[in-house]
């Protein structure tokens, strides 16, 4: 996936920037990047104000391009076992249906 890095300046300049909440805080630096399972994006992660001079850099970017992609991982997982606990209910009430009939 690709990241997106702005400074201050050209944050506001971005061409899917739409708005800003008047109680939002101020953002010096933002670095963003997907998570995503193949072409599906699941969420997003955002980072702001770096403490350090010079903002986020590409080791920065790859940092977070990993913890993504364990996000992604972990949200699969979540969903695979998720829909592994539906259909063990739906089995074992087709179990108990099947004995009653008999």
């Amino acid at each position: 996936p690709e990241a997106f890095r702005f400074g201050k300046p050209r944050f506001r300049q971005h061409p899917q920037f739409d708005w800003w909440p008047a109680a939002h805080p101020v953002l010096t630096d933002f670095l963003g990047m997907p998570i995503t399972d193949g072409d599906e994006i699941l969420g997003e992660l955002f980072l702001a104000n770096k403490n350090t001079p010079g903002g986020f850099n590409a080791e920065d970017e790859e940092l977070l391009r990993l913890l993504a992609a364990h996000a992604a991982i972990a949200i699969v997982n979540a969903r695979l076992y998720e829909r592994s606990r539906e259909l063990s209910i739906v089995a074992e009430r087709n179990r108990i249906a099947r004995e009653d009939a008999d």
